[in-house]
């Protein structure tokens, strides 16, 4: 996913051979349930680069992304600072994944938040920080896309039912085109337990009538996958709802 979403000439200066997932979250804790994120590390032209991956959890693009994400870069460099003082800083690349229906409509660069925006008055880009995002849209990723940006089949069920999953039609209807991805998810060690996650997700962003459907589609064309992992994703729900309960009451408290 990171290699294709980047420009061809920052994806081979990379060595992916050393991509390596860093600790950390930098984001806000009251937007944590919009936004996850993810830290990667890897060799670039003799420095290091940071990918700073962002997941948008919300049914509207961002306006603020951009301003958002200058914040969280400044977090991330803050604390490479604090690691290796006085080495210099890596490159920090951002990009944004988002399941917003209809695509992304937020702007994606830093400067395109200001007025006057800095690149319409020569010279004036340089003295204000800018920079664009990437942004990985799965609303406008086709199922092929999808098989084709992720190498396992776990992530490629999980970019689908993130595309797909809060719009009931389009899940349903592209059902079928992943049904062997079901199967042979469910053959792969610890498969049952990862696709219950993948369903627990759905039957969180689905209405219950259509969680009825998909689970009886499902249970029709692949009913092996659908009795084991389907037990699991509900039993994962209701812990989730119990435990959702039971913070509501201690915050109440």
């Amino acid at each position: 996913l990171l290699r294709r979403a980047l420009p061809a000439t920052v994806a081979d200066a990379l060595a992916w051979d050393t991509l390596t997932r860093e600790v950390g979250s930098f984001i806000d804790d009251d937007l944590a349930d919009r936004h996850s994120d993810l830290l990667f590390s890897a060799r670039m032209n003799g420095g290091t680069a940071l990918l700073y991956l962002l997941l948008e959890h919300q049914s509207a693009s961002d306006p603020d992304m951009p301003l958002r994400l200058l914040v969280y870069m400044v977090r991330v460099l803050e604390r490479a600072r604090r690691e290796k003082p006085g080495e210099k800083l890596p490159v920090v690349i951002p990009i944004v994944v988002s399941h917003a229906p209809g695509g992304w409509t937020a702007p994606r660069s830093l400067h395109a938040l200001f007025e006057p925006d800095p690149r319409g008055i020569a010279g004036l880009a340089e003295l204000v920080p800018g920079f664009t995002m990437v942004v990985e849209d799965l609303a406008r990723f086709s199922n092929d896309d999808i098989k084709h940006r992720a190498l396992g089949v776990f992530p490629q069920l999980a970019m689908w039912l993130l595309r797909d999953g809060r719009e009931a039609g389009r899940l349903l209807a592209s059902l079928g085109d992943w049904l062997e991805a079901f199967t042979r998810a469910a053959h792969e060690p610890t498969g049952v337990g990862a696709l219950a996650q993948l369903l627990s997700y759905i039957a969180i962003v689905t209405d219950d009538l259509h969680l009825e459907v998909f689970r009886a589609k499902l249970a029709q064309q692949a009913p092996e996958v659908a009795r084991a992992a389907m037990t699991i994703a509900e039993q994962m729900r209701r812990e989730g709802e119990a435990k959702g309960r039971a913070e509501g009451r201690a915050e109440g408290e």
